[in-house]
């Protein structure tokens, strides 16, 4: 329910141009004026989320919400449609094969049967027996295809038999369910009594996963204790049609459980007792690959685990919250959290983070002034920083500054130096930031620590870049970017041309600013980094805003926006209104002007 609003303000092209205080307000702006269908599906894992739908419904009069759901969400105004099932032939119809595959349901079976069955046909000898398998299965697509999947084994009336007694086996199922979900259920049931012992191990097993899984993590995490290789058995199931194959972004082969399925699966899992074994399998699984995958931070490969870590978001999801839900698992949770912060802050995950580490920090345990608190304190304040809430981040920062002093630790002390002193130059505090920064320098020249070092240097740059000094600012970020680019840090390197082509710009060597700021941006990209490359494209608006370029520039503006609120960054959509401002003040509208300088003021102090 946390993450409704950031998956619906994902999935919008676009926002409207201004901003509010919060998400919640940001996507009741946007929606307001538009004609919108807004689609919801699975409803019924997040209804106690409905009243922020009702929300976005207040706020929206020409917003039409159609959310797919097993329960209503009982909101005002709300009409209940019951799905049906696909149209059926009368149980007794005795038709020939041709007028029976006009009906929806039957054609779903043949098709489904001949991807299993290719020498399958729908023929006048099978077609009514095909009729009463879907009459049996209520005319549901997913029981359809699971039991159609089921051909290259049983010719059809052999099906019937089986499937007829399954059905009136499980007839006895919860009273509350609709009578087609009780059949649904039995149909999985069904399919998963054919199963042989480790399959059915496997397939409960492999319900602990959100989301699908790698070929990879189904063994470590499913493989124990099987007779059968990990790799015959998600064949098999992915034969049965329990399984889907997918590729991810990165290429890797998975293997996803429709969700029906994993509920299923799941209450598997639980009456075999394997429940908390699997769960902490699944966890220690994932925390190693999010161990692994820190140690490529700040590297050439970092786009690639990013990329990685960004598809087995839910995964991590789910293993943090099992994190949350046990007892003495406190600084488990903050230790994951602090790994995760670098996928949240490219990706843009800001809110997210903010909210797993509060209800982290809320754990019996998790008061201890730990090295994992204090990461989690430190890697997390970014996520508020770059929404603009300086003091909240300022405030967690000190306290993992205070922290990482008390345990010694020289290498947290100058990194939270260095972030402090990033807050101090966003708030105007000049004079404080580069003593922060120099301090932090000196420190880590005696740790010889690379990465740390070159972002010292790149924040004394961007320090005196906001005091006028480009003679310095340019020195020192160009220190920074050797230092970034001898450690392949392409967060780094992006951060430092972004910098000089600032200074570029400030210069009118608009060219020369082009030519780093687009380096920037396309780095920015290849990882994702989304709070990045809003602000790379924000100098290339600056940009075409001198060479008078009013259209370029206003295109840029509103790619940002989209941006902007999609990481709900307040103050970088106040910067927006601001530009947009700015053009119309050149295109002469005054009136216009005033009103959105004023705009972007109130965003500013909400």
């Amino acid at each position: 329910p946390r993450l409704v609003l950031n998956s619906i303000a994902r999935h919008l092209d676009d926002m409207k141009e201004s901003g509010g205080k919060s998400l919640m307000t940001a996507l009741q702006d946007s929606l307001r004026d538009k004609s919108l269908l807004l689609i919801l599906d699975n409803f019924e894992h997040l209804l106690s989320a409905a009243p922020l739908v009702s929300e976005l419904l207040g706020a929206a009069p020409n917003l039409t919400v159609l959310a797919t759901s097993r329960e209503i969400l009982r909101l005002y105004g709300e009409h209940e449609f019951p799905v049906s099932p696909l149209p059926l032939p009368n149980q007794y119809q005795q038709s020939p094969a041709h007028e029976l595959q006009a009906f929806e349901a039957i054609d779903l079976f043949a098709q489904r049967a001949r991807a299993v069955a290719p020498d399958f046909i729908l023929s006048n000898d099978n077609a009514v027996t095909v009729a009463a398998i879907c009459v049996h299965l209520d005319g549901l697509p997913l029981a359809i295809e699971l039991a159609a999947a089921r051909i290259r084994f049983y010719a059809p009336q052999t099906l019937l038999i089986r499937l007829a007694s399954r059905l009136e086996t499980l007839g006895d199922g919860p009273r509350d369910l609709p009578a087609r979900q009780r059949t649904l259920r039995a149909t999985l049931a069904w399919s998963y009594d054919l199963l042989n012992e480790d399959e059915k191990l496997l397939f409960a097993r492999l319900g602990v996963f959100a989301n699908g899984c790698t070929y990879a993590a189904a063994q470590a995490v499913c493989g124990e204790n099987l007779s059968i290789d990990i790799s015959v058995g998600l064949e098999s199931l992915l034969a049965k049609s329990l399984l889907r194959a997918e590729t991810a972004s990165t290429g890797d082969a998975r293997v996803v459980m429709l969700e029906t399925m994993r509920e299923y699966a799941l209450e598997q899992l639980a009456a075999s007792g394997e429940l908390t074994l699997i769960r902490e399998r699944h966890l220690h699984f994932f925390r190693a690959l999010l161990w692994t995958a820190a140690r490529e931070y700040n590297g050439p490969n970092e786009a690639h685990w990013l990329a990685k870590l960004e598809a087995e978001h839910d995964n991590f999801r789910a293993a943090l919250q099992w994190t949350l839900n046990v007892d003495g698992a406190a600084q488990d949770s903050l230790s994951m959290i602090a790994h995760l912060a670098r996928l949240w802050e490219v990706k843009g995950y800001f809110t997210e983070a903010r909210d797993w580490l509060l209800r982290a920090l809320r754990q019996p345990g998790a008061e201890q002034p730990t090295k994992a608190r204090a990461d989690a304190l430190h890697d997390i304040s970014a996520s508020a920083y770059l929404q603009c809430d300086y003091a909240a981040s300022q405030a967690l920062y000190v306290e993992a500054l205070t922290i990482y002093q008390d345990l010694g630790d020289q290498s947290g002390v100058a990194k939270a130096l260095i972030s402090i002193g990033e807050v101090a130059t966003e708030i105007g505090d000049y004079k404080r930031a580069p003593q922060l920064f120099e301090s932090a320098y000196a420190m880590l020249r005696q740790l010889d620590d690379a990465t740390e070092n070159a972002r010292a240097l790149t924040q004394i740059g961007y320090g005196a870049l906001r005091v006028g000094d480009l003679v310095q600012a340019q020195a020192r970020l160009e220190e920074g970017l050797a230092a970034y680019r001898l450690e392949d840090d392409t967060v780094g390197v992006s951060l430092a041309l972004a910098g000089l082509g600032e200074i570029a710009v400030r210069t009118d060597a608009l060219k020369q600013a082009t030519d780093l700021l687009e380096e920037s941006l396309w780095l920015r990209q290849q990882i994702g980094y989304k709070w990045g490359t809003a602000v790379t494209l924000g100098s290339l608006a600056w940009v075409a805003l001198r060479q008078n370029d009013l259209v370029r520039a206003a295109q840029i503006l509103r790619e940002i926006l989209r941006i902007r609120f999609e990481i709900d960054d307040r103050g970088g959509i106040a910067w927006c209104v601001e530009k947009f401002a700015e053009i119309a003040s050149w295109q002469g509208d005054a009136g216009q002007a005033v009103r959105l300088y004023g705009a972007a003021a109130a965003i500013r102090i909400r």
